[in-house]
């Protein structure tokens, strides 16, 4: 499985890589902390799964959602983010299927990625979650 996670906190684009790999060691985690690059090879790779962060400079996420619509590339997506409100009106817009509040989970398990993964199977969808990753990972 290749998996493009998105996001200028490097921090949290590691906590995910690692929780992907505690699952999977063969799955394929690309980190991109440069939204503008990372946009540019969304074309040039066989992606399974979009990892999204919202607010980055440069290019947001929602223009992010948005490039993947005008291009018709059917990736699944989870959007993570301490700033859904902000986003709010634009995310009603986009193909989004559920909201998590990860600060009312009470453990994010090595499950957790993989089993939406399996639940968004090969549709375009989008996966809202609140807050910064790092804080459930520890």
């Amino acid at each position: 499985m290749n998996v493009f996670v998105i996001d200028d906190d490097i921090e949290d684009a590691n906590c995910v890589k690692e929780l992907l790999l505690k699952h999977d060691p063969d799955m394929n985690v690309e980190i991109h902390v440069d939204s503008v690059e990372a946009k540019e090879k969304l074309l040039e790779h066989e992606i399974d799964l979009l990892i999204l962060d919202l607010n980055m400079p440069k290019i947001d996420g929602i223009q992010i959602l948005e490039y993947l619509v005008q291009n018709d590339l059917n990736i699944p997506v989870i959007v993570y983010s301490n700033f859904i409100n902000q986003y709010e009106n634009d995310l009603n817009r986009s193909k989004v299927i559920k909201i998590l509040d990860k600060k009312k989970m009470p453990n994010l398990d090595t499950n957790f990625f993989v089993d939406i993964f399996i639940q968004l199977n090969s549709a375009k969808s989008c996966m809202i979650l609140d807050g910064r990753l790092s804080e459930y990972l520890t």
